[in-house]
């Protein structure tokens, strides 16, 4: 069963600075994630359907990535090495490897599952939008008239449009994570084995 908690868990497990392996703030970059994400809907209130196909395909190809990238990481994380190792190195090496993999599994698990909102999100807001169209048709009137639905309609909207917009950015921010710790481990970790 899909468990998201979980997954946030040991996504926030993986904040660690590379060098020191001290944890790094968790909540302070996803609050300021949360207020640009406001600052976007406010100023990108209206998103129109050829960003959201847009980016429906994107996040589509990306999500084929992630699995395959999952699947990857744990068929290579189920098959366990009994093997002696030649030399301390080896053996190093070995755990060195395993956690990364350990870390890209939580850190891509995360991507996976923000794109799985985002699609998700875009799919409503889609449904929404034509849904949207036909309130504000009938309804008109009232939405004029009355300043309180009108403010609750908009604020509705408005809060709708900054989660997808945070989806977004949190998005990118666990793909590049998951760049990151890539090129920091074969950058600085692995160079000194060949």
């Amino acid at each position: 069963m899909f468990d998201f908690a979980n997954i946030i868990r040991d996504d926030r497990e993986t904040y660690r600075n590379f060098e020191t392996d001290l944890p790094t703030p968790y909540w302070r970059p996803k609050l300021v994630r949360l207020f640009c994400a406001t600052i976007l809907a406010i100023f990108f209130y209206d998103i129109n359907t050829e960003f959201l196909t847009a980016l429906i395909s994107a996040y589509s190809i990306l999500l084929g990535f992630g699995f395959s990238v999952l699947f990857n990481l744990s068929n290579n994380s189920l098959v366990e090495t009994t093997e002696k190792f030649d030399s301390i190195e080896d053996e190093l090496t070995a755990k060195k490897i395993k956690i990364v993999r350990n870390q890209l599994f939580k850190n891509v698990s995360m991507f996976v599952s923000v794109s799985i909102m985002i699609l998700t999100g875009i799919l409503i807001f889609m449904v929404l939008g034509n849904a949207e169209k036909f309130v504000c048709e009938k309804f008109n009137n009232l939405l004029n008239s009355n300043v309180y639905f009108s403010c609750v309609f908009r604020a509705t909207r408005l809060a709708f449009v900054s989660g997808l917009y945070f989806l977004i950015l949190e998005s990118f921010v666990s793909f590049m994570r998951v760049v990151e710790r890539v090129n920091y481990t074969f950058r600085n970790k692995f160079s000194s084995t060949e």
